[in-house]
């Protein structure tokens, strides 16, 4: 009886390890939800519909290899994410702060900040809203920004983009956003103009993560 009993303790520790270190936000397929007040490492939505992110932090994880993208919302309908916190940590390789696809999807009164590259990169989509949000303490990582993040494993594409249109967007809603710059420049690419406008910048901010 004995080995049966250990057999069933280490089974059920093992469950527990699996859910403590499970600190993603992961939301797949699901539909009329509210998550708010809690604490996460990323976000990770796609395929979802009627989702509410309210009051949460998300902080990037200690990483060791180049992550594109550390928070994302893919193909997603009827998404509100308000009053959020979205630390990229000054990790070299956490590049984008905040990815976005999809259909009436609405950013507001949220911050994103010390990300290795731009904040939030929209793609293709409609009736997306970004209101009352600052993002701030962006590295300009590449030939053209902070010399100390060419270290070719993190992100190195040149420049930070405070908000970045990657994708053809139908009636984009910006106001009252705060993008105070990064260490080289803050740029905001609209590509289906052919131009990028460029903002004055603060001073550049310290040393990112080795």
């Amino acid at each position: 009886m004995k080995p049966a009993l250990f057999l069933r303790m280490t089974v059920v520790l093992s469950l527990c390890t699996l859910r403590v270190f499970s600190a993603d936000l992961v939301i797949n397929g699901e539909t009329n939800r509210v998550y708010e007040n809690g604490k996460y490492g990323k976000l990770l939505m796609t395929n979802s519909k009627g989702i509410t992110i309210r009051n949460c932090r998300f902080s990037a994880p200690s990483l060791t290899q180049r992550l594109q993208t550390v928070n994302s919302i893919g193909d997603c309908e009827d998404i509100v994410v308000d009053g959020c916190d979205f630390d990229g940590k000054a990790e070299k390789y956490a590049c984008d702060g905040l990815r976005i696809r999809g259909s009436k999807i609405t950013i507001r009164n949220t911050v994103i900040h010390d990300f290795a590259d731009d904040g939030i990169v929209i793609g293709t989509g409609s009736d997306m809203f970004l209101i009352d949000n600052m993002i701030h303490r962006l590295y300009g990582c590449g030939t053209d920004g902070n010399p100390s993040c060419l270290d070719p494993a993190g992100c190195n594409n040149g420049h930070s983009d405070g908000i970045e249109i990657a994708g053809t967007v139908t009636n984009l809603v910006l106001r009252t956003c705060t993008i105070p710059g990064a260490s080289a420049c803050c740029t905001w690419k609209v590509p289906a103009i052919g131009g990028r406008n460029r903002s004055s910048c603060e001073a550049p901010p310290p040393i990112l993560k080795q």
